[in-house]
């Protein structure tokens, strides 16, 4: 398998090593593992990293970069991705993931979809949107896609909703899902879910 990690200055676990999906948010410059229930939500002013290893060494490395991210944030994750490459022997094929335009191998990794949120952590330089909470209070979420169906967090207005897709409106206790006419039978299911 792999060969083994010195824990010294290295800002990821040993268990990187380990077979499944790995996921660090950049918050201040330094990776912060998520946990296995939130693997699928991605903030849009945040970057991520997502290691899969697989089996017999089988690894990508993933840069997944939100549509409001910051620029520090950004080469944060990039650097990461390099130390994290050099701790696994440069095993891993690395690609690059922009928030909406996800490669097939990535969506691959979440068959429930993904579920982007507005806002994200503090940058280390310059301040973004607060939106990191983990409670969902009066959300709406447009459910569009036919291979790759995606849930984005859209502003709560009427002017949000369209007749060719799916929308689900998180108010806390009680979760809605209206789907338009012309939706399709895909946008329909995940809505359900």
């Amino acid at each position: 398998m792999y060969t083994p990690i010195p824990q010294s200055g290295s800002p990821f676990p040993a268990s990187v090593q380990d077979p499944g999906l790995h996921i660090w948010r950049v918050e201040k410059l330094k990776p912060v593992p998520i946990a296995r229930e939130s693997h699928g939500i991605f903030f849009s002013g945040d970057s991520y990293l997502v290691l899969h290893n697989g089996p017999e060494e089988a690894s990508h490395l993933h840069l997944w970069i939100g549509q409001q991210s910051s620029r520090d944030e950004q080469g944060a994750c990039a650097v990461l991705a390099v130390h994290l490459n050099t701790l696994l022997g440069e095993r891993p094929v690395q690609h690059r993931e922009v928030q909406g335009n996800e490669s097939d191998l990535f969506m691959s990794y979440f068959p429930r979809g993904l579920k982007y949120r507005e806002g994200g952590v503090e940058s280390a330089f310059h301040k973004t949107t607060s939106g990191a909470t983990p409670a969902a209070i009066r959300k709406l979420y447009q459910v569009k896609g036919k291979k790759n169906i995606r849930a984005t967090e859209r502003a709560l207005s009427w002017d949000s909703f369209n007749t060719g897709d799916c929308f689900i409106l998180d108010l806390g206790q009680n979760i809605f899902a209206w789907c338009g006419g012309k939706s399709n039978i895909l946008e329909r299911n995940k809505a359900r879910d």
